[in-house]
């Protein structure tokens, strides 16, 4: 190997050399990144802001790796950055805010494991950090992005503790990193929660991720959500494909918003929780959530896995790949409607990647008239990085098959399912520790083409198109031969022999019943669809579509309880009649009217011996007649026969008469009727009217005169009524002085209407106007002042009664009567007791810390007052996994020992036993690393294996032990 990067770099520098005349012809590239003996990763993208380079941001062994490469692929610096000391830092996502600097986030630790959060803002002209900044959570993290939330706003931070497995969303104040009161959130529906990309539009922050819906793996699902970008709260969030109630596991990655519609994708397992067994999906949605279609894209081998999406003149293309061999890049054309426009692999080395998490934005970008996407190739036994420019048709202009069409196909996913959630969301600040970096220190990455032959291309492709499509600027059927320019800027033959297949045409009637379909259509008209012919192309169908409808309507009328076929109320039925053989069924309306029974009531009164329609007698008499439509007329006769009747009211005083009746009663009297007129039957209620009587007592002061009496006693007068009798009133008067009486308390030292002492005292008090004199009997209490004294004792930091130092206080209050009450407070002040440890992690002292650290305990001393106890832990803490899979996928493939800080243990001893007691791995020295084999050097099948640890901690011998399970 080391051999080929001897020849590689030998290349390299023949290849550098010619590189100022190679790059005035060369349009597109793809370029591998790096040096011979370290690793380089390309993570994400950004143009500058006037579209003449691109700024790239990766990892170059631990540090984070930012290089700026001119659009022809020319590198005009490279600078790394050691963000975090001690771990490495891998750059998640930069871009370039409203001001011109680059606004970078990231994780510092590993990209499996994760470890902390960094962000700082860079101005890479004058190559200056303007501040960075470390973001410690509740646990290990990993950085998903950054966001500038709106042009000139803040930066709004993206992250997944590991513990709680949530999303965290923090807003930095984009000056100085600092986080922003009152938008530093986490959110949790279930066990697992990421947002993976994020796009602002009029006003709200649009998102997709991965929210679970339950405890499990199995309720994974694909997430959009309407984000306040003020606050953090959610206004609507939607998951699917797939019911809670089903078993899926699937993760949105990214989105972009065009015309008002928001186009996702997504994968995932959605019938198992695999992540090796995925599929791919893009979806349509509208800005209320609710989804407009849903495709399914099905990519060459397994394990399908999507990174990015992007809207390009209209159209939208995505950056996919494969996750196992052959492991190539690939990217996918659509328009609007999910229709695969294009697509091409990649084929770069034998192992062509990008992050395994999905978690960096922005590795796909369109500046100007081209495509770029950065990557990484692992086919040397070190990655490099991959930078790649293709035009807008996925081509890359190469001499050696790097780029190749490819059929993907498209469906339609049917009875997709997204329903309604609401997170919980509540506020978590992480810590944030300022960092020491002031600038990149500049480095030398080598570039070199992934192909860079100068042979002569001769080419041959046959391509099938459909009537009204074009091919490259080509659209009839022919050969074509067109020179293109190879990815060194050379000549490349290409033969296009090209078929157009024309549009297949076919129309026919058709006659359906009421009610039938034909092709999914159940109204008269003409219908054009546009099917697929065998060749792929359109077929348009014409469809004159009648709808038979044999139709017959009846206007009935029925008498009231009658029927017709059945119905016997007013209002309109429809039935339908069977049709014979092949006709259609008749429809037969009905409006039917029940004709209402006629009824007439009828009040005739006749004198003694007449006669009215031949009743002579009073009654009721009820006749049914025979209407003119034919039906029963109800008539009713109230006949009565009697005298005329007059009622009389009247009123007489008592001892008087009316009509020669003088008492309350009810008389009848006949008055003879005139010519043809009935006798009159005079009624009369006669009332004797009461005599009326009252009684008055009354009190007059001295001297007064009431109705002409002065002197005490009882006066009876006879006067006249409202009605005009008699009415008697009784007068008793007399002649008196009122008198009242007061219950008063005074404080001691008060008076109250000249009065100090207790006693019972009378005054005669003027009357006013008219009153007379009142005679005040006055019990005066005088209330004693009243005194305490309290002795108490409080902690440093409290208070009583708003005293917060020792001392004596004498307070004046009032008590509720109204006096003075003295209080006197002796207060003694306790002040707090402080104690200092410092010890090692591995001491008792460290009270069961095990991670190294200041820690501050407040306790309660025996007084009851605080006692702050401070211990500083120091020492290494670990982290041993339990679980590993060495399947060669760059995911947890070694099992490692992980100490933190990094730095090595005092190791003494370490060995692996299989489950027969064999040893399978021991080491005297650190660091601990077994890829899981054997000492034959063959991978052990899956199984559970013990572990013995031994090592040194503040001069102690420590011994642990523990299990490790191998799985694929």
């Amino acid at each position: 190997m080391r051999f080929l990067k001897l020849w590689i770099l030998v290349a390299l520098a023949f290849f550098i050399g010619m590189s100022d005349g190679v790059s005035q012809c060369q349009k597109t590239f793809g370029n591998l990144l790096g040096s011979l003996v370290e690793n380089e990763r390309g993570y994400s993208l950004t143009p500058s802001p006037d579209g003449q380079f691109i700024y790239v941001g990766g990892i170059r062994k631990d540090s984070a790796l930012i290089l700026k490469v001119s659009v022809t692929g020319n590198i005009e610096w490279t600078r790394t950055f050691d963000i975090v000391p001690g771990r490495a830092d891998h750059i998640h996502r930069l871009f370039f805010d409203a001001d011109g600097m680059l606004g970078v986030a990231g994780t510092a630790g590993t990209q499996t494991n994760g470890g902390t959060i960094f962000a700082f803002r860079y101005d890479p002209e004058n190559n200056k950090v303007l501040w960075a900044n470390e973001y410690i959570s509740t646990s290990t993290n990993f950085c998903l992005g950054m966001i500038e939330i709106t042009p000139g706003g803040n930066y709004l931070l993206d992250n997944n503790p590991s513990s709680p497995n949530v999303t965290e969303l923090v807003a930095l104040d984009r000056n100085t990193g600092e986080i922003v009161p009152g938008f530093s959130k986490h959110y949790d529906l279930g066990s697992s929660e990421s947002i993976f990309d994020f796009a602002f539009h009029n006003g709200f922050l649009y998102a997709t991720g991965r929210f679970s819906d339950g405890p499990s793996v199995a309720e994974m699902r694909n997430t959009i959500l309407k984000i306040d970008p003020t606050n953090g709260n959610v206004s609507w969030m939607k998951l699917g494909h797939k019911d809670a109630n089903s078993t899926a596991r699937l993760y949105g990655f990214d989105l972009v918003i065009y015309k008002d519609e928001i186009y996702s994708i997504y994968l995932g397992d959605p019938s198992g929780t695999s992540v090796d067994n995925t599929l791919v999906y893009m979806q349509k949605t509208g800005l209320n959530g609710n989804l407009i279609w849903l495709k399914q894209f099905d990519l060459p081998i397994t394990n399908d896995w999507l990174d990015e999406i992007i809207e390009s003149n209209g159209d939208f293309v995505i950056l996919a790949r494969n996750r196992v061999s052959p492991s190539n890049m690939i990217l996918i054309k659509t328009n609007t409607n999910g229709v695969i426009l294009w697509s091409k692999e990649y084929d770069f080395t034998v192992n062509d990647n990008a992050t395994p998490l999905g978690s960096i934005q922005s590795q796909l970008i369109q500046v100007n008239d081209a495509y770029f996407f950065t990557a990484y190739a692992e086919g040397t036994g070190l990655s490099d990085m991959i930078l790649v420019k293709t035009d807008l048709d996925g081509n890359i202009q190469d001499t050696c098959s790097v780029t190749k069409s490819i059929s993907i196909s498209a469906t339609t996913v049917n009875n997709p399912v997204f329903y309604s959630k609401q997170p919980t969301v509540y506020d978590y600040v992480p810590q944030r520790k300022s960092l020491s970096v002031v600038a990149g220190k500049t480095t030398s990455i080598l570039s070199r083409s992934i192909c860079s032959t100068e042979a002569f291309l001769n080419s041959s492709i046959e391509m099938i198109i459909c009537e009204g499509e074009e091919f490259e600027g080509y659209s009839e059927t022919g050969v074509y031969l067109d020179t293109l320019l190879s990815v060194r800027g050379c000549d490349s033959i290409r033969t296009l022999t090209l078929t157009n297949i024309p549009a297949v045409y076919s129309s026919f009637d058709v006659e359906i019943c009421l009610g039938e379909t034909y092709e999914g259509y159940v109204d008269s008209g003409v219908y054009v669809d546009t099917l697929i012919s065998s060749e792929g192309c359109d077929s348009i169908r014409t469809i004159f579509l009648s709808v038979l409808n044999p139709e017959i309507s009846l206007q009935i009328e029925i008498c009231s309880g009658d029927s017709f076929e059945g119905y016997d109320e007013t209002g309109f039925y429809t039935d339908t009649l069977p049709g014979t053989l092949d006709e259609c069924d008749t429809i037969r309306n009905i409006a039917l009217t029940e004709l209402p029974l006629i009824t007439t009531s009828i009040d005739v009164e006749i004198c003694p011996g007449e006669v009215y329609e031949g009743y002579v007698d009073p009654g009721v008499y009820i006749d049914t007649l025979i209407s003119v439509e034919g039906c029963d007329s109800i008539r009713t006769i109230f006949l009565s026969v009697g005298l005329h009747e007059m009622n009389l009211q009247v009123e007489i005083c008592s001892g008087s008469s009316f009509e020669g009746y003088d008492e309350t009663g009810f008389y009848v009297d006949t008055i003879p009727g005139i010519l043809n007129d009935c006798d009159t039957i005079r009624n009369i209620t006669l009332t004797e009217l009461a005599l009326i009587t009252t009684t008055l007592n009354v009190e007059v002061c001295p001297g007064e005169v009431y109705e002409g009496y002065v002197d005490p006693g009882i006066y009876v007068d006879t006067l006249l009524s409202s009605k005009g009798c008699d009415s008697i009133r009784t007068i008793f008067l007399s002649v008196g002085l009122p008198q009242i009486g007061l219950q008063i308390d005074i404080c001691s030292g008060g008076s109250f209407e000249g009065y100090e002492d207790a006693g019972i005292y009378t005054d005669t008090i003027p009357g006013i106007l008219d009153a007379c004199d009142t005679i005040r009997n006055i019990s005066l209490t005088v209330l004693p002042t009243i005194t305490t004294s309290i002795e108490t004792s409080i902690c440093s930091g409290e208070q009583y009664y708003d005293y917060t130092d020792s001392g004596t206080y004498t307070d004046t209050l009032v008590t509720m009567d109204g006096c003075d009450s003295i209080r006197t407070v002796q207060l003694n002040v306790i002040e707090e007791e402080a104690t200092y440890t410092e010890t090692d992690i591995c001491s008792a002292d460290a009270h069961g810390h095990r991670i190294p650290g200041t820690y501050i305990d407040t306790l309660i001393a025996s007084s009851g007052c605080d006692s702050i106890h401070t211990i500083v832990v120091a020492g290494v803490a670990k982290y041993i996994p339990n679980i590993f899979s060495p399947n060669q996928d760059n995911i947890n493939d070694v099992f490692e020992i992980i100490t933190f800080p990094v730095t090595e243990l005092e190791l003494t001893y370490f060995v692996i036993f299989d489950r027969f007691g064999d040893m399978a791995y021991e080491s005297k020295s650190w660091p601990i690393a077994w890829d899981g084999k054997d000492k034959n050097g063959k991978y052990y099948n899956p199984a559970v294996f013990t572990y013995l640890l031994t090592y040194l901690c503040d001069h102690k011998e420590i011994v642990e032990t523990g299990s490790i399970t191998l799985i694929r």
